[in-house]
């Protein structure tokens, strides 16, 4: 090879080498890193209608009694959680949640009221007695999803999350009947009631097993179909179970309205009462929680924030709120929403600043209270 050759060839070998040089490396990008964030949160929640779901452990809690209508219901939850998220979306994590609810007539709610002042109705009364509650306490495991695409676009995400626990409390409650007030302080009762405890104690009834399963599976959906509006709905506890294999139950009959035939013949006017102590299989529902959480911003200030309209239900206790949603003006700044919801005159003020959340909404009512929510969480990535 000439000099002249081998200059040609040096020089084509290094304008390729060169130009090889500028092409992105598509095969060689490394990999996006992989890291978990920990989450530690823990939440109290009271609904109250027609009952001060905070004061019923009172026993001055008539004095704490507002308007039911036709039924009055009380609502309490206590929750703890410890989860890490991975940077792919899944989640793990523990938890402890203790909840009790209670759903009675109002008719019930009046006379618990009067025998709690040990007072009589002022003029003869008919009551239609109709109550239940339900009250547990449970630990164990909770395992979320990654936010699931659900349409080409992927302006449609959904996530599921499964919890399963020990049960380590369950009782429930149930009266029905009717009670005459005849004046006087003469009354007659139809009622029939069944209690069960974990805990029940009886001459000849064998302890209740020393624990229960429980689990539920929790849905959820986000979506932005336009630049406009976000949405978010949530079905958490919809599909749930509360179960006991052996649980300590008491049945109970009182009837002041019988006849019965003694030895003679004749018939004897006396009131019946009857019970019975068995173990029994325990089962319930946890009752699902449904939120739907709706933003509207203008294309003005969208970069601020939007206005908001939240709507929550559960166990028959709903909240309509409507408020102002602060959007971060850089990465990692303070967010906040402030609402009101006119129904049962409340506010609300969620706020997140780094890596801190916090949430409180109240009637402002103290003891009396039928609606008060506390929330407080903190992440950190690692």
């Amino acid at each position: 090879m000439t000099r002249i050759a081998q200059t040609v060839c040096g020089a084509n070998l290094l304008a390729l080498s060169t130009a090889m040089a500028q092409v992105p490396a598509v095969n060689q990008a490394s990999p996006a890193p992989s890291f978990w964030v920990i989450n530690v949160s823990t939440e109290i929640v009271g609904m109250g209608q027609g009952l001060p779901v905070f004061a019923l452990q009172r026993d001055d809690w008539p004095r704490y009694r507002t308007d039911s209508g036709a039924v009055a219901r009380a609502f309490q939850s206590t929750r703890f959680t410890l989860s890490a998220t991975h940077s792919s979306g899944w989640q793990i994590g523990t938890l402890l949640r203790t909840e009790a609810s209670l759903e009675a007539s109002r008719d019930a709610v009046d006379l618990a009221a009067l025998n709690a002042n040990r007072a009589d109705p002022p003029t003869r009364r008919d009551f239609d007695i109709h109550a239940i509650g339900q009250g547990w306490q449970a630990a164990g495991i909770v395992v979320g999803t990654p936010w699931l695409s659900l349409d080409a676009q992927k302006l449609w995400q959904g996530q599921v999350q499964l919890q399963l626990m020990t049960l380590r409390q369950l009782r429930t409650d149930a009266i029905s009947g009717f009670t005459n007030y005849h004046g006087g302080g003469s009354y007659d009762f139809a009622l029939q009631s069944q209690r069960s405890r974990d805990d029940l104690a009886a001459p000849f009834l064998q302890p209740s097993d020393s624990a229960g399963r429980a689990a539920s599976v929790s849905f959820a959906v986000t979506a932005k179909p336009t630049d406009n509006w976000k949405l978010q709905l949530r079905a958490e506890d919809l599909l749930s179970l509360l179960d006991w294999p052996s649980l300590g139950t008491e049945s109970a009959t009182l009837n002041t309205r019988v006849l019965g035939s003694v030895s003679d013949g004749t018939l004897n006017y006396a009131p019946l009462i009857a019970g019975r102590n068995t173990l029994e299989r325990g089962q319930g529902r946890m009752g699902a929680r449904w939120v739907a959480d709706l933003v509207w911003s203008s294309r003005i200030w969208r970069d601020s924030g939007g206005v908001s309209f939240r709507a929550e239900r559960k166990l028959g206790l709903a909240q309509y709120w409507l408020g102002w949603d602060q959007a971060a003006q850089q990465a990692g700044g303070l967010t906040w929403r402030l609402e009101i919801e006119p129904t049962v005159r409340a506010a609300s003020f969620t706020s997140s600043w780094r890596n801190w959340e916090g949430a409180l909404a109240t009637d402002g009512r103290g003891a009396g209270s039928a609606l008060t929510q506390l929330r407080l969480a903190w992440r950190s990535r690692f």
